[in-house]
């Protein structure tokens, strides 16, 4: 692992160089961009820096879960967010009590 800041730098520079010529594309957010400083900086280590950015992921999958939720409530009224227990429980009525 590089140990300086200045390895660091080189190396993060050479990985992202790689990246591009073989056509991959960092992750824009800056938060992203914080998190390779840091590493740089030497205020983290790798396996914090990919544990944080783990959790940046995740938190963006929620953050689109509960908006798409929030679009589907304002478009369909609240029973579109009906629990899976709830839609089995009536997909057991029988056909009659429908």
């Amino acid at each position: 692992m590089p140990s300086s800041i200045v390895q660091r730098r080189a190396a993060a520079e050479t990985i992202l160089a790689k990246m591009r010529l073989a056509g991959v594309t960092l992750d824009s957010d800056p938060a992203v961009g914080d998190l390779i400083d840091q590493w740089i900086d030497g205020q983290l280590g790798m396996p914090e820096v990919l544990d944080r950015y783990q959790q940046l992921l995740k938190d963006r999958y929620v953050g689109r879960r509960k908006g798409a939720a929030a679009v589907l409530a304002d478009q369909w009224g609240e029973h579109i967010l009906t629990s899976t227990a709830d839609l089995l429980q009536e997909a057991e009525k029988p056909i009659k009590d429908t």
